[in-house]
């Protein structure tokens, strides 16, 4: 049998193979990829940076940081650093902010970069120190200073409660069922923001309040024209207002009438008034000590009333007549010298009078 040669062909297939290898070994490089920190040396025939994160299968973000840039050349022995962008959801006061960071970061450093200032008061979750990790939420509620009146007491309160409800839950002050609160639980809580707490309290009042007499005026007879006696004295009755009385904070704010009870009857009034024609009789009055609006007549049934008049000057007054006298010629009654007084001083001694009964 022939065999066919083909020692030519051969020859050139193994010089082919020989100068690829050549310069498969002249193109590829060996480089150091540090992807977050972790380092590794991976051979590669990309040209630039950009091919080699290609070639690892690492996708590149706009927020990415990479050293050098994609469109670097690579050469042996190169570092490549890779810093893979993490989004990381901030929350402020309900506001919600997206942002990228690269490497090691931590809570503050986020919280610094959004340039927030966390207080000593507000709430932070995570805590500050907590490393980021992609798709992280971190939410802060800063603390605001509100003036808290309730139970008789004013404070400033430092507080991170998200309203006015959940700042008096925070404090242990409890609202009965008719107590309020300015302004209302669910009012979100502001920097100087003032709330006061209003005690509700009801209590029924009993207040006494007098009934007022009337009067019964009598007509006699027995009596002069003009004159009055009283014969039964007036007394206020009393009546009892039963309220119920709504305190805010200790200061009533109103008040509604319940019952009313009657605790006395008035007694009624009654006068006795005159209405016969006077007798008249003129002559001369003096005086003597003697205490009271009284005087002394020669006649006249004792507790007569009598008035007396001075002619000269139309002065007049009543007295009662509980003595006798007087016994000196031309003169009609003795006075008291209290009665006199009234119508004259006591110096002039006598007075010309009419006397009227």
């Amino acid at each position: 049998m022939r065999r066919t040669r083909f020692p030519g062909l051969l020859g050139t297939f193994v010089l082919l193979i020989a100068v690829a290898g050549v310069t498969f070994l002249r193109l590829s490089k060996e480089v150091t990829l540090v992807v977050d920190g972790a380092p590794r040396t991976v051979g590669t025939l990309a040209s630039d940076v950009g091919g080699l994160l290609e070639q690892e299968g690492i996708p590149v973000d706009r927020h990415d940081q990479i050293t050098p840039g994609l469109a670097a050349s690579l050469a042996e022995g190169m570092e490549v650093q890779v810093l893979l962008a993490k989004e990381v959801t901030v929350l402020v006061d309900d506001v919600e902010r997206t942002i990228h960071v690269t490497g090691d970061t931590t809570v503050k450093d986020v919280m610094e970069q959004v340039n927030v200032r966390i207080s000593r008061h507000g709430t932070l979750e995570p805590s500050r120190g907590a490393e980021v990790e992609d798709g992280d939420v971190i939410v802060y509620d800063p603390a605001v200073s509100v003036t808290l009146s309730a139970d008789g007491r004013v404070r400033d309160v430092v507080t991170n409660a998200e309203d006015v409800g959940s700042l008096l839950d925070s404090l242990g002050i409890v609202l009965r069922d008719e107590d309020r609160v300015v302004p209302k639980p669910r009012t979100e809580l502001r920097q100087d923001l003032r709330v006061t707490v209003i005690r509700v309290t009801r209590r029924e009042v009993a207040v006494q309040q007098p009934i007022p007499y009337t009067t019964e005026v009598r007509k006699t007879n027995e009596l002069m024209l003009g004159i009055r006696r009283m014969e039964r004295a007036g007394v206020p009755g009393a009546l009892r207002r039963i309220y119920e009385v709504t305190l805010e904070n200790g200061t009533e704010v109103a008040r509604t009438l319940l019952r009313t009870e009657t605790v006395r009857q008035p007694v009624t009034q009654v006068v006795v008034e005159g209405t016969r024609p006077p007798h008249i009789q003129t002559g001369v009055a003096s005086w003597y000590h003697r205490s009271g609006m009284v005087a002394a007549h020669q006649t006249l049934p004792f507790g007569t009333q009598v008035k007396v008049t001075n002619t000269a000057t139309g002065r007049s007054v009543v007295v009662v007549i509980n003595d006798r006298g007087p016994y000196v010629s031309g003169r009609i009654i003795d006075l008291s010298d209290d009665a006199f007084a009234q119508l004259a001083p006591l110096g002039v001694g006598t007075i010309n009078a009419r006397i009227a009964w």
